[in-house]
């Protein structure tokens, strides 16, 4: 897959991006859906772009995930097939159904979608 090939070499690039918040993850999940479907019409830019978005998403995952290891359970078990860009999808999609939430950090948004997306039986949602 194309995208696979350029997240392993997006960084080299050094292209200026950030997410700073979750309309930027909303973006993100707009582009790798043009990878998906029409591949050889993305630019070099947003080639790395979308390399570097996958690269902090699974960052991201992998930071939220050290809870873990220190005994604190999370509210999502995400299946391990599931890839990073079908996870950006999931993203961009809870994202498209709850505008309202595009301001917010992308750390809360990703918790949010992927607690909805694959939640965790073994802990019980805060009340409201």
């Amino acid at each position: 897959m194309v995208l696979a090939f350029i997240f392993l070499c997006g960084s080299v690039f050094g292209e200026d991006w950030a997410f700073k918040d979750s309309m930027a993850l909303k973006n993100l999940a707009t582009l790798i859906e043009k990878g998906e479907a029409h591949p050889k019409d993305m630019s070099e830019k947003e080639l790395v772009t979308a390399a570097n978005g996958m690269g902090y998403l699974r960052g991201l995952l992998d930071g939220m995930g050290i809870s873990e290891a220190f005994g604190r359970q999370l509210p999502y078990r995400i299946p391990e097939e599931v890839t990073t860009e079908q996870l950006l999808l999931i993203v961009g999609k809870f994202l498209s159904v709850n505008p309202t939430r595009l301001n917010q950090k992308p750390v809360v948004t990703v918790s949010l979608a992927l607690t909805e997306a694959f939640p965790n039986p073994a802990v019980k949602p805060p009340k409201p």
